[in-house]
């Protein structure tokens, strides 16, 4: 009786230890998978990876910004657009936007923007002081009153910054009456050693404006505005960004006959390497703040 009483003792002492083991060991794990997570998170957040997508759409813009699963839009495209557009948004798994911006209410800038505020999350819509008459812009109205959104209209030297990345708004700065093109909104996209220049449909007298205020206009990438026609990217402009590379965003065999000649050369005499939507599709460049990347190779 009394060697089983020992036993019993015994073996209740084993179980305790056995038990303390245990939750030390549990407790030990818990901290370590803590501690990685963190680091994870940490590496997550400070991940300085943007690309910018240049999506083809056309005769037409549409660019996303990306970093961290933070996006932000820049323009729709065409009405005929939006299943091409959601179709690359969704791939992606872009669930909402920190921002869209919708550069001025042409409907090849603007076309398929109300379907996206409508199907996606956005937190911020800028768009400039400039009203259209069409059907486009009235849809892209409804999307905004309907998702319960306001559309901000930015000042020159205004900027706003997700995850790594930091947008400057560089235009317009007065009333440009009905050209409606002067009245893009133009930005500065930085992330670390790296920017990207986007001025929608920015002609000459835009172009001079944004000359004018004194804003670093110096960036790696250069969207050229509206489609690489000889309206925009002046000499002084095109000077003052001093782009690496530049993208035009343009449709195969349009009536407009853009890009053109004048443009074209005017990249090959300064020495700049181009990229063309209706050539190669879409491009991406990637930006990890150190060197840039794309997914096809430029044109020059």
């Amino acid at each position: 009786m009394k060697r089983s009483k020992k036993i019993s003792t015994i073996t209740k002492l084993l179980l305790i230890i056995i038990l303390v083991i245990g939750q030390y060991l549990y407790t030990t794990d818990q901290r370590r998978q803590t501690e990685e997570n963190k680091e994870t998170t940490a590496e997550v957040t400070d991940d300085p990876l943007m690309k910018v997508h240049f999506i083809d759409v056309g005769q037409a813009d549409c660019i996303l910004v990306e970093n961290n699963s933070k996006y932000m839009l820049v323009d729709g495209g065409n009405n005929d657009d939006k299943d091409v557009i959601l179709d690359y948004l969704n791939r992606l798994g872009v669930k909402e936007f920190e921002a869209i911006i919708m550069t001025h209410p042409h409907e090849d800038h603007i076309g398929s923007i109300d379907t996206v505020i409508l199907n996606y999350k956005v937190k911020k819509i800028y768009a400039p002081k400039k009203e259209h008459t069409t059907k486009t812009y009235e849809d892209v109205l409804n999307a905004v009153m309907e998702t319960g959104n306001t559309l901000q209209a930015p000042k020159p030297g205004d900027s706003f910054s997700f995850g790594a990345v930091t947008v400057t708004f560089l235009a317009p700065s007065k009333d440009y009456g009905n050209n409606l093109n002067n009245w893009s909104i133009g930005i500065k996209v930085s992330n670390g050693k790296h920017s990207f220049v986007m001025c929608g449909d920015a002609e000459r007298e835009a172009e001079e404006d944004m000359l004018a205020t004194k804003l670093d206009l110096s960036a790696d990438v250069l969207k050229l505005s509206h489609h690489g026609s000889d309206t925009s990217s002046t000499k002084e402009f095109v000077k003052a960004v001093n782009p690496k590379y530049a993208v035009i965003s343009v449709g195969k065999d349009n009536t407009y006959d853009h890009p053109s000649k004048s443009t074209i050369k005017m990249l090959k005499d300064n020495k700049i390497k181009y990229f063309l939507t209706d050539e190669q599709g879409t491009i991406v460049i990637t930006s990890d703040g150190e060197k840039l990347l794309s997914n096809v190779s430029p044109m020059q």
